[in-house]
């Protein structure tokens, strides 16, 4: 009988195991709990410890489509308002920054509009298949034009009103894209475009020739080369381009810098690099001023420059060799009342007049 016991109970044992059902994993005798682990989901189960694949993320109860649907611009006032999503996702767009313009056909034009303040820049690449590069500023001056953009930025016209997508073929196809502050954009076509379209497109089409090429600044109807202007303000302070171009001293030509002379202006520190980027400077006249540091070698580089004048200044250390390589003689070069140190180069050993050499090194 002691025998017969223990298996006996085995086979108890035995039984219970192959009688119990298994959970939700298929595990015997475990305790799973299944279902969408998505905190994301319509069916999110907080308790579940292994994922069923049985989440849902549509608006109605049987609509099982992508997870993407749920997310989008909630709010009705938006541009990119989505009535089919129900979650925010912060991609909503309010405000218009930059309207591009592309046609096909008869006019192959290509340019964008944005806002800057209170004009409006436009950047023309092409007009009717010629490449153009141009730059043109719409201020509250251009009563009508300047009206007609802000009406498009700020709503008042709908583009959507004025567009035609059919297929019917025309020789003039304008595509229109707004462009928004998140960077969503909106586009819309256009056969034969009408009034607001077709006011931008005939005054830009009117005025791209007169307009200043890529790297000009357009001041007061003149062009002044953005690199030129640039380099004024490291010498004269950062100065708005405007207030530069009234300066009585710089002298332009088709939008370059020509001549810059300033005796007694109050100008300190050091020449910046850069100025070898003048590459139409004629005059450069900085006397009597707080100028210091090196004469920059690039300043010796300027192969229209004819006069030279740098004198009674703090300017130290060694003269560049390389002032040899301008035309000495047919130029006037003042440098004296410097600080600048012997040994002076052989060309202009006899032009360098007084220098304060106290701070040179005799070693």
């Amino acid at each position: 009988m002691k025998n017969i016991l223990p298996v006996f109970i085995l086979l108890i044992i035995s039984c219970s195991e192959v009688n119990e059902a298994p959970d939700c994993a298929g595990i015997i005798g475990g305790d799973s709990i299944c279902g969408c682990m998505d905190s994301s989901a319509l069916n999110f189960l907080s308790d579940a410890t292994i994922g069923d694949g049985s989440c849902e993320y549509g608006s109605e109860p049987n609509d099982t489509t992508s997870a993407d649907t749920m997310f989008g611009c909630i709010d009705s006032t938006a541009a990119n308002y989505d009535s089919s999503a129900f979650i925010d996702d912060s991609s909503c767009a309010y405000s218009i920054q930059k309207l591009i313009w592309r046609t096909q056909g008869s006019s192959e034009t290509e340019f964008e509009i944005f806002r800057d303040g209170l004009q409006y820049i436009i950047i023309v690449a092409e007009i009717d298949g010629n490449s153009l590069n141009v730059v043109g500023n719409v201020s509250q001056g251009d009563v009508d034009i300047y009206q007609t953009i802000e009406g498009i930025f700020t709503g008042y016209y709908d583009l959507e009103d004025f567009s035609n997508s059919s297929g019917i073929s025309s020789e003039f196809w304008t595509t229109l894209t707004l462009v928004y502050e998140t960077n969503w954009s909106q586009s819309y076509n256009s056969i034969s475009p009408d009034f607001p379209i077709s006011e931008i497109y005939f005054y830009v089409e009117s005025r791209a020739l007169d307009w200043c090429p890529g790297d000009y600044y357009s001041i007061e109807n003149e062009c002044y080369h953005k690199g030129d202007i640039s380099i004024l303000q490291e010498l004269v302070g950062n100065y708005a381009p405007s207030v530069l171009t009234m300066m009585s001293e710089p002298e332009w030509q088709d939008g370059r810098l020509i001549h810059f002379i300033c005796d007694g202006c109050i100008l300190q520190g050091a020449l910046p690099n850069s100025i070898g980027n003048l590459t139409a400077l004629r005059e450069l006249v900085i006397s009597n001023s707080l100028l210091s540091g090196l004469i920059p070698e690039s300043l010796l580089t300027l192969g229209q420059l004819y006069a030279l004048i740098l004198s009674n200044n703090q300017l130290s250390g060694a003269v560049p060799e390389t002032i040899c390589n301008l035309d000495i003689e047919n130029m006037i070069i003042d440098l004296e009342q410097n600080q600048l140190c012997p040994p002076y180069p052989d060309c202009i050993e006899e032009m360098i007049g007084d220098q304060d050499t106290s701070q040179c090194d005799e070693g």
